[in-house]
């Protein structure tokens, strides 16, 4: 939702490009915060985690400049 204001072609070309980028090829969809959250609150000996859900966005390599839609 947060690029649902961009041209179709542009966020597509975004989106593929980070997903390129990340270890697991692929974005994020809300589900996959949702799972997170749901075992933070059901884990009996889990407490005080910092748990990042970013599909590898912290260690990633970065999108190549050369073809990043973002930047044109």
């Amino acid at each position: 939702e947060r690029f649902d204001h961009m041209d179709r072609d542009r966020k597509d070309a975004m989106l593929a490009n980070t997903a390129a980028s990340l270890p697991l090829k692929k974005v994020g969809r809300p589900e996959d915060i949702g799972e997170a959250i749901y075992y933070l609150a059901t884990a009996p000996f889990v407490c005080g985690v910092v748990l990042d859900v970013d599909g590898g966005h912290s260690i990633r390599q970065y999108a190549n400049p050369n073809n990043d839609p973002m930047r044109k």
